[in-house]
């Protein structure tokens, strides 16, 4: 789980501490660099037996880390109990029924796809077919229809059209067939969506594509 806590003195330090070597995945947040400093170093910032230890290994093991930033640990906070967003608004404002000063930041859950496929219809390009890697198989999770401004499609087309091949790159039983208007695609780019979930039967459900790249290289 995902932790956030506010204040590094005795109490924040020794808790956010044993969060983490709890298996906790934990964000220290203070105003006092000094504080955040001392533990992104390994250090505690409090006297106390066996807390450096403690602090130490928590760090090194990828699951504490301090900031001075309190908006970025609300908002992984507000993602992980599956918030829509947080608002957002100045330290010296207050409420005013009907302003619109505040500022609403979403949530949104990203996943990376393989794309193996897109359609066209009447010579314009329509959707994206995407899918994931499982046991080495490309495997099909959705069509991809949203998220496409006219200069987005513009970019990226002609990658589309280079690595159009004859061969079905999507494999498993919900693997798109071939008919009129779908074209198959080298799996050499992925792009990033923003998903609304997953169905029962492993689909995606994506409110639309976020951007495209290259397929990363394996190391």
């Amino acid at each position: 789980m995902k932790l956030s806590v506010f204040g590094l003195g005795y109490v924040g330090t020794v808790s956010a501490a044993c969060f983490a070597m709890r298996g906790h995945n934990v964000i220290g947040v203070d105003s006092n660099c000094a504080k955040t400093g001392l533990i992104n170093q390994r250090r505690a910032p409090i006297v106390e037996k066996d807390i450096g230890g403690i602090v130490a290994r928590a760090v090194e093991a990828g699951m504490l880390r301090a900031t001075t930033d309190s908006s970025e640990a609300v908002l992984e906070s507000a993602r992980k109990m599956s918030l829509e967003g947080i608002v957002s608004k100045q330290l010296d404002d207050v409420y005013r029924a009907g302003q619109r000063g505040w500022i609403k930041i979403k949530c949104r859950a990203a996943q990376e796809v393989v794309l193996g496929g897109w359609t066209s219809e009447g010579g314009r390009f329509r959707s994206l077919l995407a899918g994931v890697y499982r046991d080495e198989r490309l495997v099909y999770t959705e069509r991809i229809g949203t998220g496409f401004g006219e200069g987005v499609i513009n970019q990226i087309l002609p990658l589309l059209k280079d690595l159009t091949v004859d061969k079905n790159p999507f494999e498993g039983q919900n693997a798109p067939r071939h008919k009129t208007g779908v074209h198959w695609l080298k799996p050499q780019l992925v792009a990033q969506i923003e998903l609304a979930g997953w169905t029962d039967d492993g689909q995606e459900r994506s409110k639309g594509c976020v951007k495209t790249g290259p397929l990363p290289k394996s190391s």
